[in-house]
């Protein structure tokens, strides 16, 4: 038996974990990450691999790939397509036809192949789908654990604001069942259960919450919050942004805060700030006006009282401005959704006024307290309302699940994300990295949550983590908190940093900026993260990202990756080769290892057609000595990388199939002259030989070339060509094709020999093949074919292995009179044929013979005499 030592094991592990990509499913999958219970959670594939996985086939391809059984099923829930022309699609689960709550898988890929897939897929077996107890008997168990004084539906201006908000006569908030297949998280089982699905909504107190019904029993086994706020926990200082242009709307009477703004697609979204007048009934909230344009002190007569109430419009109006000018995304849900915010607002019980600010997502709309002018201001600053704007982006994308769980957490990061983005984009010279700095009040504070030092002890909110399940991690679930290793990564990743994370991991990692980084953030939540999304599926969907807006191996996709290794998700990107992928005979390139630890021993090697000239640091200097497919690889502190794949020289002629194109068994039915064909390069790797085009040589053969086109948007407008033949007779031609690319102007392999393919062409001609005789004639008339009109196969050394396309044609024979009356017919592939000319009165006739190529027939003039 083998011991291994302590020091061998930890090797192990650390290569184990440090490339974690190398131990890929085989076959056509180049990345897969399974869940506890051995469920895929993110796969990618190579393109081009399976004929079964394509896009058409999406639903087909998920039950198989996830080993789905009969009873379940996924239902298209979106589909979008984004910037890189990436298809997105998000499905539901369903089992048994009900769907399954929080259950969602996202395809990703062409209109043809399936790229990328990820996602939570639930093993569910329930026998009994039909429920115990009805929607009403489940909804007044539901409203007994809300315990709501007043809710809602019971008050009639809350009713006809939802009626408006929604733009239909028969919106309620009246709570309407679901029956849907859901976890038991109350009871701490998380056993999935047949339950009804309720929105409460109520008014007093002010709360939105999801509540879960077991439909057999009755017990409440679910509750989620819906209303994100920002969980400030005193009072806000008032942004005071200076003088802004804001828009307004003139009326009878005056002006009021509210703007109408043309969409690109048509309508128009409007932007409108209400006063709550230090109560919660939206429903009923009258609107800021002005008898003039100019809301400030001297020419608004309620300015010390409603001053928030600029900043929140204002605000409101830069936050669109972003999502249009930055991500081309019309209002929150991208097709025009009416803003609606509501400053002065206080759900009750407090007296000085309310120290918080929320997203409301019903009736989707903002509301912003007062603070209670001691710790806090109006929370009405351009970050807060960013904040709570990115919930509402995040609820018509990835629609994180609220609560306590990671979910939550990834969206409260997300939004702390987009506030700093903002600030970034309308006010520069703001502290960016500072969420809520200008609406502290105690001296004691500067913020609310420090993206840059998560623990600092200036926050309001307290010391937050910096690292994944680090202390002060709260174990509990609280979201705000536990954001912070979200946006904390996010501030790594536009600014980059070195140093020692809570569990004594080093890193570092070069910033690629904001303007990248938030590309990559939107692309993740609009395209890969589903609602239960936890924090791996958060680093993956920003890996996958970064890869379809940056290739894969890029800077951009290294420091995404690194930036979670550094706040304690998943592992370091694992060092790469980076050069050219094509280098001339004879020429040199630098090629470099990326992402190496500081001070590792490297060793390179390579294919034999390369040579090592000279190193420096973590770069070596290669050179091609031969043509062909080469490689380089390396090993970094002893641990080889993958290979990195070259191409050296002038292409591969051997790699191509040529010949006569859109025939399967490349044999010729119509070869002769004046008749049009198409020549072709019928398939070739261009990727590897980098093919940029080819040169056509018909040596002494003159066809009158037509035109040259591609099978491809992408491909070389020149490998096909169209040309008409010009073959009077019988003969052997030898077409040849050169593939080129960036090597092949000065490669001193081209002078001699040629790099070119070649092929034969059987040519049939007809004016030296056929033979009439006697002419005159008076009984019969004889047609010979001659045989040897099939002309000698080329040796192969002549024509470098040519393909041979052979034809042997069917000739129709017809004699004719002088009036065009046809007399005499026949076919034959060769040999002699007879027309009985006996009874034919003497004079002059015509003879036409097709060979069955060409469409002009040979004619020779017949005199027949008794």
């Amino acid at each position: 038996m083998k011991i291994y030592t302590l020091k061998t094991i930890i090797l192990f592990v650390a290569i184990w974990i440090y490339f974690p990509m190398l131990y890929a499913q085989r076959g056509d999958t180049l990345f897969i990450q399974r869940g506890k219970k051995g469920e895929i959670e993110f796969a990618r594939f190579k393109k081009d691999e399976n004929s079964d996985r394509k896009m058409k086939n999406d639903t087909v391809f998920l039950k198989s790939i996830l080993r789905a059984r009969k009873d379940d099923g996924f239902r298209l829930k979106s589909k979008t397509t984004d910037g890189q022309g990436m298809i997105h699609k998000k499905f539901q689960q369903y089992y048994k036809g009900i769907p399954v709550d929080n259950a969602e898988y996202l395809v990703h890929g062409t209109s043809e192949d399936i790229e990328e897939i990820n996602g939570d897929f639930q093993d569910i077996n329930i026998s009994n789908i039909k429920p115990a107890i009805d929607e009403q008997q489940a909804m007044t168990k539901a409203l007994k654990y809300a315990g709501a004084q007043k809710y809602k539906w019971e008050d009639s201006d809350m009713e006809n604001f939802i009626k408006q908000q929604k733009n239909n006569p028969n919106a309620s908030y009246y709570p309407k069942g679901e029956l849907v297949i859901a976890k038991d998280n109350l009871n701490g089982n998380d056993a999935f259960h047949l339950s009804w699905k309720f929105t409460i909504s109520s008014l007093q107190p002010d709360n939105e919450q999801q509540i879960f019904v077991d439909a057999m029993n009755g017990e409440i086994i679910r509750d989620i919050p819906l209303i994100m706020d920002d969980n400030t926990s005193g009072s806000a200082q008032t942004m005071y942004s200076g003088v802004q242009n804001i828009t307004c709307d003139s009326y009878t009477g005056g002006y009021r805060l509210y703007e109408s703004r043309p969409l690109p697609r048509g309508g128009a979204v409007t932007i409108q700030t209400k006063n709550c007048s230090n109560g919660s009934n939206t429903g009923s909230a009258p609107e800021f006006t002005n008898t003039s344009a100019n809301w400030s002190s001297g020419s608004w007569s309620t300015f010390n009282q409603n001053q928030a109430a600029l900043d929140a419009h204002w605000a409101e109006e830069k936050v669109l401005d972003y999502w249009s000018s930055v991500h081309l995304r019309y209002s929150l849900n991208n097709t025009g959704l009416n803003i609606l915010g509501y400053v002065h607002y206080n759900p009750g019980g407090y007296q000085n006024g309310w120290s918080n600010a929320q997203w409301e997502p019903t009736s989707k709309t903002m509301r912003y307290g007062d603070g209670d002018g001691i710790s806090w201001n109006p929370v009405t600053s351009l970050d807060i309302i960013a904040h709570e704007m990115g919930h509402g982006i995040c609820q018509f994308t990835a629609n994180l699940t609220g609560g306590v769980t990671e979910s939550a957490a990834l969206n409260e990061g997300l939004s702390d994300i987009w506030a700093a983005c903002i600030k970034y984009w309308a006010t520069p010279n703001d502290s960016i990295w500072l969420i809520g700095n200008r609406i502290i009040r105690n001296p004691f504070y500067n913020c609310i949550r420090n993206l840059q030092y998560p623990k600092s002890l200036l926050a309001a909110e307290g010391q937050h983590p910096d690292t994944y399940k680090v202390s002060p991690w709260d174990a509990g679930g609280e979201p705000h908190c536990n954001s912070t290793v979200l946006s904390h990564w996010f501030y790594l990743l536009c600014q980059g940093g070195s140093g020692t994370n809570g569990i004594g991991n080093a890193y570092n990692i070069t910033g690629i900026g904001i303007d990248k980084a938030q590309r990559i953030v939107y692309n993740a939540e609009s395209s890969y993260l589903n609602s239960s999304a936890d924090y791996n599926a958060a680093r993956n969907a920003m890996i996958f990202a970064a890869i379809n807006l940056y290739k894969d191996n890029s800077p951009e996709v290294i420091s995404v990756t690194n930036a979670w290794y550094a706040v304690g998700v998943g592992n370091m990107y694992p060092p790469t080769i980076s050069g050219s992928t094509i280098l001339c005979r004879n020429s040199t390139d630098t090629y470099t290892i990326l992402n190496a630890p500081v001070g590792a021993t490297i060793v390179w090697n390579q294919s034999s057609n390369l040579q090592q000239v000279s190193s420096s640091g973590n770069s070596m200097v290669f050179k091609a000595i031969a043509n062909g497919a080469g490689w380089i690889s390396a090993t970094v502190n002893g641990v080889s990388i993958p290979n990195y794949s070259i191409w050296c020289g002038i292409p591969d002629k051997n790699n191509m199939e040529i010949g006569i194109a859109f025939s399967n068994d490349y044999t010729i039915t119509n070869l002769c002259r004046n008749v049009g064909i198409t020549f072709g390069v019928l398939s070739h790797n261009q990727s590897n030989d980098h093919i940029t085009g080819y040169v056509w040589d018909f040596g002494s053969w003159t066809p009158y070339v037509t035109s040259y086109f591609s099978d491809s948007p992408s491909g070389p407008t020149n490998a096909f060509a169209n040309i008409i033949l010009d073959a009077n007779a019988a003969s052997t031609q030898i077409v040849g094709v050169t593939p080129i690319n960036a090597c092949s102007s000065f490669d001193d392999y081209l002078s001699p020999p040629i790099a070119k393919q070649y092929f034969a062409i059987q040519c049939w001609g007809v004016s030296s093949n056929i033979s009439v005789s006697p002419n005159p004639a008076s009984t019969h008339l004889t047609i010979e074919i001659a045989q040897k009109a099939i002309a000698e196969t080329p040796s192969k050394q002549t024509i470098n292995d040519a393909i041979l396309l052979k034809t042997e044609p069917t000739y129709d024979i017809r004699l004719y009179n002088s009036h065009g009356h046809l007399l005499r017919h026949a076919t034959s592939k060769g040999g002699s044929v007879q027309f009985d000319v006996s009874h034919l009165h003497n004079g002059t006739y015509y003879l036409h013979v097709y060979d069955g190529i060409s469409n002009k027939p040979e004619i020779q003039q017949i005199v027949v005499k008794h």
